[in-house]
């Protein structure tokens, strides 16, 4: 107390803290003394000093490597993508790249053919990957306060990654299932899953299915225990076109039937009028949000129609946009022209003008720019008939269009039998199918396609028997069917809960709609199927089960979306 000014004395009054305060007087600032001491052992221009590789090449942040983590207290016990995050080093959630440090480089993960002769009484070295650490039985990656030279020879690096034992583009690993679609027998033996399976890509293609790959990948990703599955064929869509119809759903909700509507000038009629405003820019601008949606809910590959131009140039305009779309984003696109959508207004009193407009000039038009691979005719009896459809189905037969069917979907007028009798690829919608064209159609093969969508937002009763057509031996696919009018929906998990809630189909029955069945529509094997060889298109699910797609109903469950082996979604 001396020392600061105390004197000796009584101190009146109690004694409180303040009387204690002023004795705790800060220290003079100044500069601190320290002096440049000698380098550590370790330390030294041409050693790692020990602290963190973050801090090296200049200040530059690095990945991790394996051994960042615990140092900087971040990172433990996260999943592989979240450490990712943290570094910087990944911005796609779910990508986790195998990796392996060397120096201040990221190699590829070791695999059983490198570092052969120094393992080989071990056995295959383990495979490095983002959560393991030096400590897991490993010697430090980071080889501190050794000289460059002192542990690494010349040429180490390959530049050519399949000889550091990496195969694959991309490795879909860490999965419930691999749903392949593949098998015989019933829906669920077709489906021949591969539990815990692993998909290797390669150049675009499928290049291996199994449980553990021997061999690395240029990129992971990781499913986190959802199951994986082919990319979804969506059969049957209406996706281009321009107008708005929503004055007509007030109106089927408060009662009016879609008959009636469309007896009055709307319907289809009204579409047509819009699309044949429109430009091809406006058409390609209107339908690429829809196919973005569709890509979302994992739909890789979609049919796409005509119908609603119903004159030649703008029948011609839908099916060269359709085309266009399918150049410019990452669903391939099957055109297919539907010129006898409807009745156009010109030819209301001449219709057999225009069905013989379509065999003399659109149909050898469409074929000689390439511009469809199916030909397809609405029969019912507000649009057109039997022997309408078979005249224009059979021309296109003669240009390569292969024949496809709108039939039974209001009324029952044998459209099945039709179909059967012209050995179309599809008949689609059949909600009003009698027994015998069940039974044509288990005979000619035809793929029924439903799309219980519309059905649903139409308020038509009854939904198609999809039991009475499996039970027959029917193929039967499903399909969005996203249109203006009946259907302004691309939830396909959506189609998919009202297959097995009202079409009567088991999950695994739904599940091959979108997948092989749905491909068998579009006459593709190569689709709708995980096998060695087909293109990559794969869809990654948040769910662990293809059960779980129709039980969580309407629920989109797509976490990642594959195309031709590139990531898309």
């Amino acid at each position: 107390m001396a020392a600061h000014g105390g004197r000796e004395g009584e101190v009146p009054g109690p004694a409180r803290a303040h009387l204690l305060a002023g004795l705790w007087r800060a220290a003079p600032r100044g500069a601190p003394v320290q002096r440049a001491g000698p380098h550590r052992q370790g330390e030294g221009a041409h050693r790692h000093r020990s602290r963190s590789p973050r801090l090296w090449l200049g200040g530059v942040a690095q990945p991790g490597n394996r051994s960042d983590e615990g140092r900087h207290r971040c990172g433990r016990r996260l999943a592989d993508p979240q450490r990712d995050d943290q570094r910087g080093e990944r911005r796609v959630v779910g990508l986790v790249p195998p990796r392996r440090w060397r120096g201040h480089r990221l190699l590829t993960a070791r695999r059983s053919g490198d570092r052969r002769r120094r393992e080989r009484s071990r056995g295959a070295p383990h495979r490095a990957h983002a959560a393991v650490r030096p400590r897991h039985g490993r010697h430090s990656s980071c080889r501190r306060g050794l000289r460059r030279g002192d542990h690494r020879g010349e040429g180490t690096r390959r530049e050519d990654p399949r000889r550091d034992g990496v195969s694959f583009d991309l490795l879909i690993r860490n999965t419930s299932e691999v749903v392949t679609c593949t098998g015989e027998g019933t829906a669920e033996a077709m489906l021949a899953p591969i539990k815990r399976g692993c998909v290797g890509i390669r150049e675009g293609r499928i290049a291996w299915l199994g449980t553990e790959p021997t061999e690395g990948a240029t990129l992971e990703l990781d499913a986190r225990g959802g199951f994986v599955g082919p990319g979804f064929v969506d059969c049957h869509t209406h996706v281009v076109f321009a107008g708005d119809r929503s004055d007509e759903f007030e109106l089927r909700c408060q009662g009016r039937t879609y008959l009636e509507i469309a007896a009055t000038g709307g319907g289809i009629a009204k579409t047509v009028t819009a699309t044949r405003a429109a430009n091809e820019d406006q058409l390609f601008k209107l339908a690429l949000p829809r196919l973005e949606r569709l890509l979302k809910h994992g739909v890789t590959t979609a049919e796409v129609k005509s119908g609603y131009g119903l004159d030649v140039e703008s029948e011609l305009r839908m099916l060269r946009v359709v085309r266009r779309l399918g150049e410019q984003q990452p669903i391939s696109l099957v055109g297919t022209l539907l010129a006898l959508h409807a009745i156009p207004p010109e030819f209301k009193t001449d219709r057999a003008g225009w069905v013989r407009l379509v065999i003399d000039e659109l149909i050898p038009r469409v074929a000689s720019e390439g511009l469809a691979r199916f030909n397809d005719v609405f029969v019912e009896q507000t649009a057109f008939t039997h022997d309408e459809a078979r005249a224009v189905l059979e021309a296109g037969l003669r240009h390569g269009l292969k024949p496809r069917l709108h039939v039974d979907q209001m009324t029952a007028n044998g459209g099945a039998q039709l179909a059967a009798s012209l050995g179309a690829v599809t008949a689609d919608h059949l909600e009003q199918i009698s027994a015998e064209g069940i039974a044509a159609l288990a005979r000619s093969g035809t793929v029924a396609v439903f799309a219980p969508t519309s059905t649903l937002f139409a308020r038509a009763r009854p939904f198609a028997p999809g039991r009475a057509l499996r039970d027959a031996g029917v193929r039967v696919a499903l399909c969005t069917n996203c249109n203006p009018g009946s259907s302004h929906s691309e939830n396909v998990f959506l189609a998919i809960g009202l297959a097995c809630v009202e079409n009567g189909m088991t999950p695994a029955e739904a599940y091959l709609g979108f997948t092989r069945f749905g491909a068998d529509a579009i006459a593709d094997s190569s689709l709708g199927r995980l096998q060695v060889g087909a293109p990559a298109d794969v869809t990654i699910f948040s769910a662990d089960s293809y059960r779980a797609l129709p039980y969580h109903f309407a629920m989109n469950s797509v976490a990642h979306v594959v195309k031709d082996g590139q990531l898309v979604f």
